[in-house]
């Protein structure tokens, strides 16, 4: 690991060099596996089953059920987009975990920009560490990974209106904004506001 980042010091572009690694890395671990996922033998086929009842309209029903209806829109906006094919389901998860990686590497950057070692292997492990056993489950779980790029976006945007007074309204509406986005994703990831102070 320390050779690696080593040799990523020796770059004059760090800001390009390290997401490209980060995305290198996650394709890597996850991205070459896609192509033989299929849906999981669990939570997968009661969205499908409830997608497919009414269409997506059916999923409010679930998601009333479930305890969390905030997050209804952005399912039946994947049905809507990407139907039922398992291989769609898995990119559009494997995007949203590589932009909240990315997201998350970005805040740790702002706040730490000359910790160019540690703020690489901060955003390594939270990339490829099983942070959740159940990443498989492509329909089901790739709402926690949009809800985390919103919640890192508010973040960042947060620190930008800190260390750029001259434009604290703009980054703070942005903030506000993404910040909204992210209550009405997956409330599993709510109590990670804890980290904004």
């Amino acid at each position: 690991m320390r050779q690696i980042v080593q040799r990523l010091n020796s770059f004059r572009n760090l800001s390009l060099l390290i997401p490209a690694a980060l995305i290198g890395m996650m394709v890597l671990a996850f991205g070459l596996q896609l192509p033989r996922q299929g849906f999981t033998f669990s939570d997968d086929w009661h969205f499908i089953f409830y997608s497919l009842i009414d269409g997506p309209r059916g999923l409010p029903e679930l998601f009333h059920y479930d305890g969390h209806p905030q997050s209804t829109w952005g399912y039946i906006l994947g049905f809507r987009l990407l139907g039922y094919e398992p291989l769609r389901w898995h990119l559009l998860s494997l995007f949203w975990k590589t932009a909240s990686v990315l997201m998350f590497w970005g805040v740790l950057h702002l706040v730490w920009p000359a910790k160019r070692q540690q703020t690489f292997a901060v955003a390594l492990i939270f990339a490829l560490h099983p942070y959740f056993t159940l990443q498989a489950f492509a329909i089901t779980y790739f709402e926690v990974w949009y809800s985390f790029f919103l919640l890192w976006l508010s973040i960042f945007l947060t620190i930008k209106a800190v260390q750029q007074p001259e434009r604290f309204w703009l980054w703070t509406g942005l903030a506000i904004f993404a910040k909204i986005g992210h209550v009405f994703t997956s409330e599993y990831n709510w109590f990670l506001e804890v980290f904004r102070p």
